[in-house]
C-alpha cells in the first residue's frame, strides 16, 4: 500500500523511533497517508498550518526539532529554501506535487514518488519492517505536537500521546455514530486536531470512506 511505500521511504532516510516529522499542506488525500506513514514508524507527527508565514514555520520547527518536513507543492518549498541555514536539523524535504518545478540539485529535496520509490525498493529487502516498527509501539508513546494558533505570543506544542488519540475515539461512537460503508468529506484543515482525529482516525476506526476535495 502507499502507507507502506511512504514508511519504508521514511525509514530508508534514516527516520527513528521518537523522531519529529513535520506536514505543511492543505487537506488532502497525502497528508493521510503521510500521517499514518509517520506514526508507524513510530515518529511524532507535527502538523503546520498551510496559511502560516516563514517566521511562523520557522520556529514551529526548531521548537519541535523535526527533522523531515513533509511540504504540498513550491509554493509551501519556498518557505524553508528561503532560510535553509536557520533550520539546522532539517535533513530533508519531501514535496507532495512535483511538477516539474522542484529543484533537482538539492540533495535535501525529494520528491514524494521519490519517497515511495525508495520504499518499495526497502520493502523488497525487509518486508517486516513496518510490522516490527508498529509493533514496538507504546500506547503512551507521543504520537502529535500540534502549536497553537500563537495568538498570545508565539505558538506552543501540545503534546498528545497515541493514548489521547484513541480516548477521544473511543467515546465518538456515542456522540456520532458512523458505519463501515458510510462516506465523510473531509474539508476542514488536518492540521487542527478536530479534522485529523473525528475526520481520520475515528473514520478509519470504524471502516467509513474518507473522501477529499481540491
Amino acid at each position: 500500500t502507499m502507507i507502506e511505500e511512504v514508511t519504508y521511504g521514511l525509514v530508508e532516510l534514516g527516520i527513528k523511533k521518537g523522531a519529529n516529522v513535520a506536514i505543511l499542506s492543505s487537506t488532502r488525500y497525502e497528508w493521510a497517508i503521510c500521517d499514518l506513514a509517520i506514526l508507524s514508524t513510530g515518529g511524532v507527527v507535527v502538523p503546520i498550518y498551510p496559511t502560516l508565514g516563514d517566521q511562523a514555520v520557522n520556529h514551529i520547527l526548531n521548537n519541535s526539532e523535526c527533522e523531515i518536513i513533509i511540504l504540498e507543492d513550491k509554493g509551501q518549498l519556498q518557505k524553508i529554501r528561503s532560510q535553509w541555514n536557520q533550520l539546522p536539523k532539517i535533513r530533508y524535504a519531501i514535496v507532495i506535487e512535483d511538477l516539474g518545478d522542484i529543484p533537482q540539485n538539492d540533495p535535501k529535496i525529494i520528491s514524494f514518488k521519490s519517497l515511495k520509490d525508495r520504499g518499495k525498493l526497502n520493502f523488497s529487502k525487509d518486508p517486516n519492517l513496518m510490522e516490527d516498527h508498529v509493533e514496538n509501539i507504546d500506547i503512551n508513546d507521543l504520537a502529535t505536537i500540534i502549536y497553537t494558533s500563537g495568538t498570545t505570543g508565539l505558538p506552543k506544542g501540545v503534546m498528545l500521546t497515541h493514548k489521547n488519540i484513541l480516548s477521544v475515539v473511543s467515546v465518538l461512537p456515542k456522540m456520532l455514530p458512523m458505519k463501515s460503508g458510510d462516506k465523510l468529506l473531509s474539508f476542514l484543515p488536518l492540521s487542527h486536531v478536530f479534522e485529523r482525529v473525528g475526520g481520520l482516525f475515528y473514520a478509519i476506526s470504524t471502516g467509513t470512506t474518507v473522501c477529499y476535495c481540491s
